[in-house]
């Protein structure tokens, strides 16, 4: 708590990575609270299990990591995500059979539902998927299509980045410009 406490004190703080320590939602709030200026915050394999409070800083944040982080519920995720339209970096990628014995494994978020909102994070130049499952070609075909800025796509571990659209140059949906 000191921490977060002497983090809060550095108001003009516009990028914040707190990835790999115990940082958890009580850190969160206060961040979000205190850091009028945090426009990007990296909390990659932290304890943070919640990030409602993110909606605080929904009309600033641009960049968010969230790199292996074990959210509680996918309804809650999802739902925080969606506010966050000024998001031009967005990465919440798992990393696969991290621990296969893990007894209180986290939700595999369905991120085709997440895909299928194209009205979404209109800005959206990175997105990192890497590790998710169920990603449906169809809907990843539409949200690429609504994303006309998206220039970075990551899909390691994913059926869905051996599509023809995303490595065949003569598809109609291939775009050159999206790695």
């Amino acid at each position: 708590v000191c921490v977060f406490l002497a983090l809060s004190k550095l108001r003009a703080l516009q990028t914040l990575n707190v990835s790999g320590t115990e940082f958890n939602k009580h850190g969160l709030e206060i961040v979000v609270e205190d850091l009028p200026f945090l426009e990007s915050l990296d909390i990659s394999c932290t304890r943070v299990d919640d990030i409602t409070p993110l909606k605080k800083c929904k009309d600033r944040l641009k960049s968010l990591s969230m790199y292996n982080l074990k959210i509680s519920g996918y309804g809650n995720l999802k739902s925080v995500l969606l506010e966050l339209n000024e998001l031009r970096h967005l990465d919440i990628s798992d990393e696969r059979d991290s621990n296969t014995f893990e007894m209180f494994a986290p939700v595999r978020s369905k991120i085709t539902d997440l895909l299928k909102a194209v009205h979404c994070m209109p800005y959206l130049t990175s997105l990192d998927i890497s590790g998710k499952d169920e990603i449906e070609v169809c809907d990843l075909k539409e949200f690429i299509k609504a994303h006309p800025h998206l220039e970075f796509l990551g899909l390691v571990h994913s059926d869905a980045c051996y599509d023809d659209s995303l490595v065949n140059p003569s598809n109609r949906d291939y775009r050159p410009n999206l790695m």
